[in-house]
């Protein structure tokens, strides 16, 4: 998320150190339940907490926070980004907003997906949350790849907490930006009709 915020695309760069070790323990959990045993929880699979509503930055609650604003930009790129970001696409959030280079959208962005991790992690431990087996290996719309990769009915709950961490976080960082996009654009209204 900080390498997002500072343009440079943080999924490529991070997948590739990521990405084998994720690939290692869904391995090991599609034999352990091949052989009829339970899976594991690895730490790895929390990487997902990062993307599960509405691709990186988890940026679907930022799309409805946008929707509510007063200002037609930040309103415009809430509607284009709505639907991409229910199937887990992020760039239109990421580059409409922006969150590039924006501290005051960077903030949140990086910040919920941390407490979404801590949440999610603590389900893991308490047991409720079921490891995945089944990698994924493709964007699909929110609710669905926690479901089909454990095939655990309560992974369900995972994207509903991401959704609401995710609100909650954005929120009053999408108000105080949404006063900022506001002003300048009533300054350059007025500058219009001079």
């Amino acid at each position: 998320m900080l390498l997002w915020s500072m343009g440079i695309h943080g999924t490529a760069i991070t997948n590739a150190i990521v990405f084998p070790v994720l690939m290692g323990a869904y391995q090991v959990n599609a034999e352990l339940v091949a052989s009829g045993a339970a899976p594991v929880f690895s730490a790895v699979m929390l990487f997902g907490a990062l993307t599960t509503v509405g691709g990186t930055g988890n940026v679907l609650p930022l799309a409805v926070c946008c929707l509510r604003s007063k200002s037609a930009q930040l309103r415009a790129v809430g509607k284009a980004g709505i639907v991409p970001a229910i199937f887990n696409i992020s760039e239109p959030m990421l580059f409409g907003a922006p969150i590039m280079y924006n501290p005051i959208l960077a903030i949140p962005f990086i910040l919920n997906g941390l407490i979404t991790m801590l949440i999610i992690y603590l389900g893991y431990m308490i047991g409720f949350f079921q490891p995945g087996y089944v990698l994924i290996m493709t964007a699909l719309p929110v609710f669905m790849q926690e479901v089909l990769g454990s095939m655990a009915w309560q992974n369900i709950f995972i994207p509903i907490i991401a959704l609401v961490v995710g609100y909650l976080v954005y929120l009053p960082f999408v108000r105080i930006y949404d006063k900022q996009c506001l002003e300048n654009e009533q300054a350059e209204a007025a500058s219009a009709g001079k």
